[in-house]
Protein backbone atom coordinates (compact mmCIF):
# COMPACT_ATOMS: atom_id res chain seq x y z
CA UNK A 1 0.00 0.00 0.00
CA UNK A 2 1.48 3.37 -0.92
CA UNK A 3 1.31 6.60 0.72
CA UNK A 4 1.46 10.33 -0.12
CA UNK A 5 3.30 11.26 2.64
CA UNK A 6 6.74 9.67 2.31
CA UNK A 7 9.15 11.25 0.68
CA UNK A 8 12.21 10.36 -1.88
CA UNK A 9 15.34 10.17 -0.47
CA UNK A 10 18.03 10.05 -3.13
CA UNK A 11 21.61 7.26 -2.64
CA UNK A 12 24.08 10.39 -2.50
CA UNK A 13 21.96 11.84 0.50
CA UNK A 14 21.75 8.43 2.49
CA UNK A 15 25.69 7.86 1.91
CA UNK A 16 26.08 11.07 3.32
CA UNK A 17 24.48 10.25 6.50
CA UNK A 18 25.88 6.51 6.48
CA UNK A 19 28.91 8.45 6.49
CA UNK A 20 28.27 10.37 8.90
CA UNK A 21 26.69 7.63 11.26
CA UNK A 22 29.01 5.14 10.68
CA UNK A 23 32.60 6.55 9.42
CA UNK A 24 32.10 4.23 5.95
CA UNK A 25 29.76 4.59 3.04
CA UNK A 26 26.88 2.43 2.01
CA UNK A 27 27.44 -0.66 -0.15
CA UNK A 28 23.85 -1.49 -0.86
CA UNK A 29 20.36 0.84 -0.37
CA UNK A 30 17.00 -1.30 -0.65
CA UNK A 31 13.78 0.82 0.33
CA UNK A 32 11.56 -1.47 2.02
CA UNK A 33 7.44 -0.88 1.16
CA UNK A 34 5.58 -1.97 4.62
CA UNK A 35 5.94 0.89 6.60
CA UNK A 36 2.73 3.42 5.64
CA UNK A 37 4.74 7.15 6.64
CA UNK A 38 8.18 6.47 7.05
CA UNK A 39 10.72 5.65 4.57
CA UNK A 40 12.82 2.55 5.96
CA UNK A 41 15.69 1.71 4.27
CA UNK A 42 18.01 -1.81 4.65
CA UNK A 43 21.29 -0.73 4.27
CA UNK A 44 24.52 -3.30 3.58
CA UNK A 45 28.02 -1.07 4.98
CA UNK A 46 31.40 -0.95 3.34
CA UNK A 47 32.14 -3.41 6.51
CA UNK A 48 29.92 -6.00 5.87
CA UNK A 49 27.05 -4.70 8.83
CA UNK A 50 23.03 -4.32 7.80
CA UNK A 51 21.38 -1.94 9.39
CA UNK A 52 17.71 -0.28 8.97
CA UNK A 53 17.23 3.45 8.21
CA UNK A 54 14.20 5.11 9.03
CA UNK A 55 13.40 8.89 8.24
CA UNK A 56 10.34 10.19 9.18
CA UNK A 57 7.94 12.39 7.19
CA UNK A 58 9.53 15.62 5.57
CA UNK A 59 9.50 18.68 8.21
CA UNK A 60 6.55 20.73 7.36
CA UNK A 61 4.37 18.36 6.26
CA UNK A 62 0.94 18.07 8.22
CA UNK A 63 0.77 14.66 10.37
CA UNK A 64 -2.16 13.53 12.07
CA UNK A 65 -2.91 14.91 15.87
CA UNK A 66 -1.52 11.70 17.34
CA UNK A 67 1.75 11.80 14.76
CA UNK A 68 3.51 14.98 16.63
CA UNK A 69 6.62 13.76 17.54
CA UNK A 70 5.92 10.13 16.71
CA UNK A 71 9.89 9.91 16.14
CA UNK A 72 10.80 11.04 19.69
CA UNK A 73 8.30 9.04 20.97
CA UNK A 74 10.03 5.87 19.08
CA UNK A 75 13.60 6.57 19.88
CA UNK A 76 12.80 7.04 23.81
CA UNK A 77 10.39 4.19 23.62
CA UNK A 78 13.22 1.93 22.57
CA UNK A 79 15.37 3.27 25.04
CA UNK A 80 13.15 2.71 28.36
CA UNK A 81 12.46 -1.01 27.26
CA UNK A 82 16.00 -1.57 26.49
CA UNK A 83 17.12 -0.11 30.18
CA UNK A 84 13.69 -1.42 32.11
CA UNK A 85 12.68 -5.19 30.24
CA UNK A 86 14.68 -7.71 28.00
CA UNK A 87 12.00 -7.59 25.65
CA UNK A 88 13.85 -7.96 22.09
CA UNK A 89 13.43 -4.33 20.09
CA UNK A 90 16.32 -3.29 17.60
CA UNK A 91 19.42 -1.66 19.02
CA UNK A 92 19.36 2.03 18.54
CA UNK A 93 22.42 2.97 16.54
CA UNK A 94 22.16 6.49 15.82
CA UNK A 95 19.77 9.76 16.17
CA UNK A 96 19.86 13.15 14.65
CA UNK A 97 17.01 15.31 14.45
CA UNK A 98 19.24 18.04 13.07
CA UNK A 99 18.22 17.92 9.71
CA UNK A 100 21.32 19.45 8.26
CA UNK A 101 21.31 16.30 5.40
CA UNK A 102 17.41 15.79 5.33
CA UNK A 103 13.81 17.57 5.70
CA UNK A 104 13.53 15.28 8.14
CA UNK A 105 14.42 13.54 11.22
CA UNK A 106 16.30 10.06 10.84
CA UNK A 107 17.86 7.04 12.82
CA UNK A 108 19.73 3.91 12.38
CA UNK A 109 18.86 1.29 14.05
CA UNK A 110 19.31 -3.00 14.25
CA UNK A 111 18.20 -5.29 11.22
CA UNK A 112 16.36 -8.05 12.41
CA UNK A 113 17.05 -10.68 9.36
CA UNK A 114 13.91 -12.64 9.87
CA UNK A 115 10.14 -12.36 8.62
CA UNK A 116 7.11 -10.30 9.76
CA UNK A 117 4.80 -12.46 11.38
CA UNK A 118 1.99 -10.67 8.77
CA UNK A 119 4.38 -12.65 5.95
CA UNK A 120 4.46 -16.01 7.27
CA UNK A 121 1.48 -16.52 9.91
CA UNK A 122 -0.74 -18.36 6.87
CA UNK A 123 2.32 -20.54 6.70
CA UNK A 124 2.74 -22.01 10.34
CA UNK A 125 0.29 -24.27 11.93
CA UNK A 126 -2.08 -23.57 14.19
CA UNK A 127 0.33 -24.58 17.22
CA UNK A 128 3.41 -23.06 15.92
CA UNK A 129 1.05 -19.58 15.27
CA UNK A 130 0.01 -20.33 19.08
CA UNK A 131 4.04 -20.21 20.47
CA UNK A 132 4.39 -16.73 18.77
CA UNK A 133 0.81 -15.25 19.70
CA UNK A 134 1.37 -16.64 23.72
CA UNK A 135 5.01 -15.22 23.42
CA UNK A 136 4.00 -12.25 22.34
CA UNK A 137 1.51 -11.70 24.92
CA UNK A 138 4.22 -12.43 27.48
CA UNK A 139 6.09 -9.17 25.91
CA UNK A 140 2.91 -7.30 25.93
CA UNK A 141 2.33 -7.56 29.33
CA UNK A 142 6.06 -6.76 30.70
CA UNK A 143 5.41 -3.59 28.62
CA UNK A 144 1.89 -2.80 30.24
CA UNK A 145 3.52 -3.24 33.71
CA UNK A 146 5.65 0.04 33.42
CA UNK A 147 4.27 2.68 35.07
CA UNK A 148 3.82 6.69 34.11
CA UNK A 149 2.58 9.87 36.24
CA UNK A 150 0.30 11.31 33.39
CA UNK A 151 -2.07 9.75 31.01
CA UNK A 152 -2.16 10.63 27.24
CA UNK A 153 0.53 10.89 24.20
CA UNK A 154 3.47 9.79 25.22
CA UNK A 155 5.65 12.96 23.91
CA UNK A 156 3.36 15.50 23.87
CA UNK A 157 3.62 16.38 27.58
CA UNK A 158 1.46 19.47 27.25
CA UNK A 159 -1.62 17.03 26.33
CA UNK A 160 -0.99 14.95 28.81
CA UNK A 161 -3.71 14.33 31.62
CA UNK A 162 -4.02 13.07 35.48
CA UNK A 163 -7.59 11.44 34.67
CA UNK A 164 -7.87 8.99 31.43
CA UNK A 165 -11.22 9.99 30.92
CA UNK A 166 -9.17 13.31 29.87
CA UNK A 167 -6.53 12.25 27.88
CA UNK A 168 -8.32 9.56 25.64
CA UNK A 169 -11.45 12.46 25.11
CA UNK A 170 -8.27 14.31 23.99
CA UNK A 171 -7.50 11.66 21.81
CA UNK A 172 -10.76 11.43 20.38
CA UNK A 173 -11.40 14.74 19.98
CA UNK A 174 -7.91 14.79 18.03
CA UNK A 175 -9.26 11.77 15.53
CA UNK A 176 -12.35 13.34 15.08
CA UNK A 177 -10.42 16.71 14.07
CA UNK A 178 -8.38 15.16 12.00
CA UNK A 179 -10.80 13.45 10.26
CA UNK A 180 -12.95 16.62 9.04
CA UNK A 181 -9.51 18.19 8.11
CA UNK A 182 -9.37 15.24 5.64
CA UNK A 183 -12.79 15.39 4.81
CA UNK A 184 -13.59 11.76 6.04
CA UNK A 185 -17.50 11.20 6.15
CA UNK A 186 -18.10 9.66 9.21
CA UNK A 187 -21.93 10.42 8.47
CA UNK A 188 -22.63 11.11 12.00
CA UNK A 189 -21.69 14.38 14.00
CA UNK A 190 -18.66 14.67 16.04
CA UNK A 191 -20.52 15.97 18.86
CA UNK A 192 -22.61 12.93 19.18
CA UNK A 193 -19.45 10.89 20.01
CA UNK A 194 -18.28 13.18 22.37
CA UNK A 195 -21.76 12.85 23.82
CA UNK A 196 -21.49 9.29 24.13
CA UNK A 197 -18.06 9.32 25.66
CA UNK A 198 -19.17 11.60 28.09
CA UNK A 199 -21.78 9.07 29.23
CA UNK A 200 -19.39 6.43 29.07
CA UNK A 201 -16.98 8.89 32.10
CA UNK A 202 -17.28 6.58 34.89
CA UNK A 203 -16.10 3.40 32.95
CA UNK A 204 -12.86 5.14 31.78
CA UNK A 205 -12.98 6.86 35.82
CA UNK A 206 -11.64 3.02 36.73
CA UNK A 207 -8.49 3.68 35.15
CA UNK A 208 -6.50 5.46 37.70
CA UNK A 209 -2.70 4.61 36.83
CA UNK A 210 -1.26 5.14 33.62
CA UNK A 211 0.44 2.34 32.20
CA UNK A 212 2.64 2.34 28.59
CA UNK A 213 0.71 1.46 25.84
CA UNK A 214 2.22 0.36 22.17
CA UNK A 215 -1.44 0.57 20.26
CA UNK A 216 0.22 -0.92 17.44
CA UNK A 217 1.07 -4.37 18.41
CA UNK A 218 0.01 -6.40 14.85
CA UNK A 219 1.56 -9.15 12.97
CA UNK A 220 3.54 -6.48 10.42
CA UNK A 221 5.58 -5.18 13.84
CA UNK A 222 6.50 -8.79 14.41
CA UNK A 223 9.92 -10.47 13.33
CA UNK A 224 9.64 -14.07 13.70
CA UNK A 225 12.79 -16.40 13.53
CA UNK A 226 13.18 -20.02 14.68
CA UNK A 227 9.66 -20.52 15.93
CA UNK A 228 9.83 -17.52 18.15
CA UNK A 229 9.59 -13.90 18.08
CA UNK A 230 12.57 -11.98 17.25
CA UNK A 231 11.80 -8.34 17.85
CA UNK A 232 9.11 -6.04 17.65
CA UNK A 233 9.58 -2.69 15.95
CA UNK A 234 7.41 0.56 15.47
CA UNK A 235 6.67 2.00 19.11
CA UNK A 236 6.06 5.32 17.63
CA UNK A 237 2.46 5.02 18.80
CA UNK A 238 3.07 4.70 22.40
CA UNK A 239 0.84 6.19 24.92
CA UNK A 240 0.51 6.44 28.76
CA UNK A 241 -3.18 5.08 29.00
CA UNK A 242 -5.06 1.64 29.39
CA UNK A 243 -3.51 -1.70 28.29
CA UNK A 244 -7.21 -2.62 27.08
CA UNK A 245 -5.89 -0.20 24.65
CA UNK A 246 -3.45 -2.46 23.12
CA UNK A 247 -3.97 -4.08 19.54
CA UNK A 248 -4.18 -7.44 21.26
CA UNK A 249 -7.15 -6.51 22.66
CA UNK A 250 -8.98 -5.30 19.61
CA UNK A 251 -12.59 -7.57 19.26
CA UNK A 252 -11.76 -8.22 15.75
CA UNK A 253 -8.35 -9.91 16.69
CA UNK A 254 -9.34 -12.14 19.74
CA UNK A 255 -6.81 -14.35 19.96
CA UNK A 256 -7.13 -16.99 22.95
CA UNK A 257 -3.22 -17.63 22.62
CA UNK A 258 -2.30 -14.16 23.48
CA UNK A 259 -4.57 -13.85 25.93
CA UNK A 260 -2.71 -16.75 27.96
CA UNK A 261 0.22 -15.39 27.65
CA UNK A 262 -0.98 -12.13 28.90
CA UNK A 263 -2.52 -13.51 31.62
CA UNK A 264 -5.98 -12.32 30.98
CA UNK A 265 -9.30 -12.73 33.16
CA UNK A 266 -12.50 -12.48 32.10
CA UNK A 267 -13.84 -8.78 30.99
CA UNK A 268 -16.04 -6.97 33.13
CA UNK A 269 -18.66 -4.87 31.77
CA UNK A 270 -17.51 -1.72 32.05
CA UNK A 271 -13.93 -3.17 30.44
CA UNK A 272 -15.77 -4.45 27.89
CA UNK A 273 -17.08 -1.14 27.05
CA UNK A 274 -13.99 0.73 27.02
CA UNK A 275 -12.36 -2.00 24.53
CA UNK A 276 -15.23 -1.20 22.31
CA UNK A 277 -14.46 2.79 22.45
CA UNK A 278 -10.86 1.36 21.75
CA UNK A 279 -12.16 -0.43 18.99
CA UNK A 280 -13.74 3.02 17.61
CA UNK A 281 -10.60 4.90 18.01
CA UNK A 282 -8.48 2.44 15.71
CA UNK A 283 -11.19 2.17 13.06
CA UNK A 284 -11.67 6.58 13.13
CA UNK A 285 -7.60 6.55 12.72
CA UNK A 286 -7.03 3.68 10.01
CA UNK A 287 -10.55 5.36 7.99
CA UNK A 288 -8.53 8.62 8.61
CA UNK A 289 -5.40 7.79 7.50
CA UNK A 290 -6.53 6.25 4.29
CA UNK A 291 -7.12 10.11 3.14
CA UNK A 292 -4.35 12.09 5.34
CA UNK A 293 -1.97 9.56 3.28
CA UNK A 294 -3.95 8.98 -0.12
CA UNK A 295 -3.47 5.49 0.12
CA UNK A 296 -4.38 3.63 -3.23
CA UNK A 297 -5.82 0.62 -1.83
CA UNK A 298 -9.52 0.48 -1.63
CA UNK A 299 -9.86 -3.14 -0.22
CA UNK A 300 -8.26 -0.88 3.05
CA UNK A 301 -10.82 1.56 3.19
CA UNK A 302 -13.70 -1.36 2.53
CA UNK A 303 -12.73 -3.57 4.94
CA UNK A 304 -12.42 -0.44 7.67
CA UNK A 305 -15.29 1.54 6.82
CA UNK A 306 -17.12 -2.36 7.69
CA UNK A 307 -15.50 -2.31 11.22
CA UNK A 308 -16.41 1.33 12.28
CA UNK A 309 -19.82 0.40 11.44
CA UNK A 310 -19.26 -2.09 13.53
CA UNK A 311 -18.08 -0.43 16.47
CA UNK A 312 -20.22 2.31 16.48
CA UNK A 313 -23.35 -0.49 16.69
CA UNK A 314 -21.70 -1.85 19.43
CA UNK A 315 -21.58 0.96 21.27
CA UNK A 316 -25.14 1.90 20.96
CA UNK A 317 -26.31 -1.13 21.85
Amino acid sequence: MQSAVKQHISDAKIAIIVKKAFSCLPKTITEIDSSYSNNVYKIELETGRLVMLKVAPIEGFRVMNHEKNAMYTEISVLQKLKNYTKISVPEMFYYDAARTVLDSGYFFMEYFDGDTLSEVRSKLTRDEQAVIDEELGRYNKIVNEIKGSKFGYYSQKKRQHSSWYDAFHDMLEDILEDAKYYKVDLQMDPDVFLGLLENDRAVFDEVREPRLVDTDLWDGNVFVKDGGVQGIIDWERTIWGDPLMEYGFRTHHHNEAFYRGYGVRPFSSSEMQRIRWYDLYLCLTQLTEYFARDYDDDNFYKVMWKMYQDAIAHLHN
